[in-house]
Order: structure tokens, then C-alpha cells, then sequence
């Protein structure tokens, strides 16, 4: 299943575990300082579940990154 971002995110859709995890890595290596990280209870409908994904980060270039997102 690919990894797909909304039109508007900063970072492109990519497909494949092993694309996944290199996208992953390259945030992951951006981070300077975790601020906020929080993941709400599971919402299951059928064969699918959702939750919300909220994190602040201060990045390695000092800016800080916040996201908010529900996650299928």
C-alpha cells in the first residue's frame, strides 16, 4: 500500500515499504529536539482502522515542524 500525502504536504507520496522507510529515515535524521508526539485511541471500522497522529519538532535547521494528521 503506498504511503500517500495530501496534495498540499511538503513531502512527496511514495510507494513500497523500502521507499517508506528511506522517506521515514531522512525525517527522522532531520529532528534536532521531539517537542509534542501524540497518537490518539484507534477508531476501527470493518477491516480498517484510524488514528490521529499529532508531533511538534524543532529541525535541525531550527525550524520547527508540527503535524496534525489522521492516519488510515
Amino acid at each position: 500500500m503506498p504511503n500517500e500525502e495530501p496534495e498540499k504536504a511538503k513531502s512527496r507520496s511514495v510507494d513500497g515499504l523500502s521507499s517508506i522507510l528511506q522517506k521515514e529515515g531522512k525525517f527522522l535524521q532531520n529532528i534536532k529536539e521531539w517537542n509534542h508526539y501524540e497518537v490518539s485511541d484507534p477508531i476501527i471500522a470493518s477491516d480498517f482502522f484510524s488514528i490521529q497522529l499529532m508531533l511538534e519538532v524543532t529541525l535541525n535547521n531550527k525550524s520547527i515542524d508540527s503535524v496534525n494528521e489522521i492516519i488510515v
